[in-house]
Order: C-alpha cells, then structure tokens, then sequence
C-alpha cells in the first residue's frame, strides 16, 4: 500500500459550480471528500457540473464526478396570450395581454401566496381568478394564477412599454427582483 496524490481536480464547468478537495494526499486507508458547489443563482430546470479527479495510481484511472440539480425559482412570469402585429390606435376594442405567475416552495419554505399578492401598474392589470395549486412534484409545491394588462393605445405610435410590480399585500415590498420584472 503507499500513498495516492490527488494530482488534479478539473472542474469541466466552472458556470455551473465550483469544486474543493478536502486532501491532495491519502495514506493507506484514508478518504477525503471532494466538495461541488453548484452555482444555482439565476437558473432554472436542470444544472449539471462535471469533476474529474485525477490521481497518481499506476492504472492511470480517474475519477468523474457528476453532480446535478433541478433549480425551480421562487416566482415565475410566463406570458399566456399576446396580441398578434401592431396595434391601431384607433382599434374599438380594448386590447389585453395575459400573463400566468407561478410560485414555488417546499414544506420548509412554502410559496408566496398569490392570493395576498396586488398589482400595480401605470397600464390598468387585474387577476382573472384566485391562485390554482398544481400537484406537488419532488416535494415542489407550485400555485399559479393568471392576470391581464390592458395596453395602453393613446399618444403617438410606437413601442409601450409598462412595468407590473407585485407587492404582497400586508407587507407592501416587492416580490420580483427589478431583471425579472415584466416589460
């Protein structure tokens, strides 16, 4: 038996995560950890980070480490209908977009409940309906619920553009961070 080097730790995906070895020398019998952080700020749906640990045994063999997550964020703004082309400023009927908020949590930190949430908008934006829960998935609880803006057509053509911020009621702070705010 005699002493196994860790000659190097690779990381394959330095975006994803980063990797520290706890030992770069092992004595007969002895173990050490290899510790992969993942890099899990701004993601969504499946991160996957790639470690190869190469060593001094003669087999020249090395060790892949793979070590994934599934990220799902906190709140969630998906569009449900846009309309189609421009829009005529002297169209008769109100034009409106839908748009379907999801949160999620777990059992130790539930989501936000989107029945306590308001809107607030310089364009008028309302909830069609209460909060819908979805069945729980690798122990995610997720609601959604659906709100419309109403665009606005007055004053000279061209792109609009309106931001809707999302205040949980009895608090009044903001719930989405200002990237992730609808435009």
């Amino acid at each position: 038996m005699k002493v196994v080097n860790l000659l190097n730790v690779i990381n394959y995906k330095t975006c994803c995560g980063s990797v520290r070895a706890e030992k770069l020398r092992l004595a007969p019998g002895e173990s050490a950890e290899v510790e992969v952080t993942l890099h899990l700020d701004h993601q969504f749906g499946d991160v996957v980070n790639e470690t190869e640990v190469v060593t001094d045994l003669p087999s020249n063999e090395s060790i892949m480490l793979r070590t994934s997550a599934t990220t799902v964020p906190s709140l969630r703004v998906e569009p449900v209908s846009l309309p189609d082309g421009p829009i005529l400023a002297d169209a008769s009927q109100e034009q409106r977009a839908a748009f379907q908020v999801f949160a999620a949590g777990d059992a130790s930190e539930p989501p936000i409940d989107l029945d306590l949430v308001e809107l607030h908008s310089t364009i008028p934006v309302d909830w069609t309906g209460p909060k819908q829960d979805s069945p729980s998935e690798d122990g995610v609880e997720v609601q959604s619920r659906v709100f419309h803006a109403s665009l606005d057509m007055s004053g000279e053509p061209g792109n609009r553009r309106a931001e809707v911020l999302m205040q949980k009621a009895s608090i009044g702070r903001s719930l989405l961070p200002s990237w992730l705010r609808r435009r």
